[in-house]
């Protein structure tokens, strides 16, 4: 007799999340680049955004996803995001310019060295 016949309340299983692990990505000679982060979406543009980052992964769909909660989060939630033109690259953040905090991403030709990013261009319909 199970618990549900004999009057106890039934217990239900939850099915866990999957843990949220960084995904690998190969280098075009072949090596396993493997980030030690979760995937996250940066903002580029000074007035306006102009496109969306997403660092350490080259899934468009993962990336995607992270870029439409960056933009969710940032400005109004019922505006209408287009992300469009969607590149894989490999590059550095670096120092720019003169003001404290100014980065500017340097490609990688190669892809011998590097972050993975997906790039998007971003339009306000």
């Amino acid at each position: 007799m199970t618990g549900a016949q004999r009057g106890e309340p039934a217990q239900v299983e939850a099915f866990p999340e999957p843990p949220r692990v960084p995904t690998p990505v190969y280098r075009p000679d072949g090596r396993l680049y493997r980030p030690r982060k979760l995937p996250e979406a940066m903002l580029l543009g000074y007035d306006e955004v102009e496109g969306v980052c997403v660092v350490r992964t080259h899934s468009v769909e993962t990336a995607r996803d992270l870029a439409m909660a960056a933009l969710r989060r940032d400005f109004n939630a019922g505006e209408v995001w287009n992300l469009n033109n969607p590149r894989c690259e490999w590059g550095h953040w670096r120092p720019a310019g003169r003001e404290p905090g100014e980065r500017t991403w340097v490609r990688d030709e190669t892809g011998l060295s590097g972050q993975a990013a997906v790039f998007f261009d971003v339009e306000l319909s």
